[in-house]
């Protein structure tokens, strides 16, 4: 199979980029051969490049409405907005040139809010696979351009097939009953065994710094843990992850300040280690407003690190499924900062031994559900259903 991805970023620590990594890896052993198109040529581009892979650069913008979030981006709105629009009709046509005596099988696009491959898919008259890894609105505070109804035609619309994350958000772009939509849970990490590592005295923030993620929740549940222990008995909070959002980040920074915690939250910034940092937790905190799927929750579970999650999304997901196939527990819940706050009091009073036998479930149950051999696996399946015209 000749298979061309269209990706969104070159970002490498992002969930959907090591998604797609391990996948690519994985298909490549099946004989897929893949063309990937990346906006820019850093990052992600060197990686996969290292890998033998075929990668173009050509500059494209997710289909959605600029941000209004201030006065400068306000005025920004409309010529951002015709900007956008014409570097995605440039690299389409540019592509469409470019892939024309490719004979590429199929078209897969790794996010939600990009047409350009639904476009090109057309245009070669090949089926075309939308990986939908995020609520665009709910999670990002993204909007379809020009509208969701658009976007869900195009989903819905016949030799275009759709791969959802997670259940919740298959029902929430309305796909549960749409035949040609699959639910296929990211490929985490390799099936292992379990990681035995002694732990250290600290909770983990792993992901970008932006507003869906809840950083800012978890500081603020943080700081009320802070007042309720002894200073010498605080438990430091590492945040890793690249400070996707100026704002937010300086929202943070400024509370952090104000509340005395400087040296109790350390910014590490995004980081290779983050296995090992991982492993070492008491802890690590997933605060996100409305997570998708969860890459780093399901990563830290391989990790043999406990969870605290907010108890929504694909966080929730992961939980009940837990709970379905072992009869407990597989983390720590929480549904607001007030009972965060009482969960780092409980882990950071509490010896670690207290939390084992959830951390083995919790390892049993990714290592059966979110393998990278699973993963791999099912979207290999799809694609030759569809090529095979078994899937219309």
């Amino acid at each position: 199979m000749k298979i061309v991805y269209i990706l969104s970023s070159t970002n490498v620590f992002g969930g959907a980029s090591k998604a797609i990594v391990s996948l690519l890896k994985g298909l490549m052993k099946k004989e897929v051969k893949p063309i990937v198109v990346l906006p820019k040529t850093d990052g992600l581009y060197v990686s996969l490049s290292q890998m033998g892979i075929n990668v173009l650069a050509f500059p494209m913008r997710l289909n959605v409405y600029p941000k209004c979030d201030s006065l400068k981006n306000c005025l920004l709105f409309f010529p951002r907005l015709i900007y956008w629009l014409l570097l995605n009709e440039y690299s389409y046509i540019k592509l469409s040139k470019r892939l024309k005596d490719e004979h590429v099988d199929l078209i897969h696009t790794n996010v939600s809010v990009m047409n350009i491959g639904y476009r090109l898919a057309k245009k070669l008259h090949v089926p075309h696979v939308f990986h939908i890894r995020e609520y665009a609105d709910k999670d990002f505070n993204l909007h379809y351009f020009p509208s969701k109804k658009y976007f869900h035609d195009m989903f819905t619309s016949v030799g275009c097939h759709t791969i959802c994350i997670t259940k919740d958000v298959q029902r929430c772009q309305k796909l549960d009953n749409n035949s040609s939509s699959n639910v296929i849970y990211d490929g985490v990490c390799p099936s292992t065994s379990f990681p035995i590592w002694e732990k250290k005295r600290y909770f983990l923030y792993a992901g970008r710094i932006q507003p869906g993620k809840g950083l800012f929740s978890l500081v603020r549940a943080y700081h009320d843990y802070i007042k309720a222990v002894d200073i010498v008995d605080v438990v430091p909070l590492f945040v890793a992850g690249e400070k996707s959002d100026s704002i937010y980040y300086s929202k943070i920074s400024s509370y952090i300040e104000n509340n005395n915690m400087s040296e109790e939250v350390l910014f590490l910034g995004p980081r290779k280690d983050l296995a090992e940092l991982m492993q070492q937790a008491l802890a690590i905190v997933i605060p996100s407003v409305r997570e998708g799927f969860g890459f780093c929750m399901t990563e830290a579970m391989f990790n043999g690190c406990l969870v605290i999650g907010h108890n929504t999304g694909g966080t929730k997901e992961q939980f009940d499924n837990g709970i379905q196939i072992t009869g407990k527990e597989i983390g720590i819940r929480y549904e607001t900062e007030e009972q965060l706050t009482g969960h780092l009091i409980a882990v950071a009073k509490n010896s670690p031994d207290m939390y084992s036998d959830m951390i083995e479930r919790a390892f049993s149950v990714v290592n059966k559900l979110y393998s990278t051999e699973v993963c791999v696996e099912n979207v290999y399946n799809l694609y030759k259903k569809i090529l095979d015209g078994k899937y219309c």
